[in-house]
């Protein structure tokens, strides 16, 4: 599903736990949690910040896997 970034921070507080998958399409992944609350970037990609890692990644590649 395709999130807004309001959807996804009222669906998920800031420390909710994912799985991270670099390539969407494969299977597996990093336990991470979410370090911010989601934004919209001006190519409309919805991201946010993890634990423990530099930059911004796409909510398309996160896998809900609990608090």
């Amino acid at each position: 599903m395709k999130y807004t970034a309001e959807q996804f921070n009222e669906k998920y507080p800031v420390g909710s736990g994912f799985i991270y998958q670099s390539v969407a399409a494969f299977r597996g992944g990093e336990a991470v949690k979410t370090a911010s609350d989601a934004w919209t970037m001006c190519s409309g990609e919805v991201v946010v910040k993890l634990q423990g890692k530099s930059g911004c990644f796409s909510v398309d590649h996160l896998t809900y896997a609990g608090r």
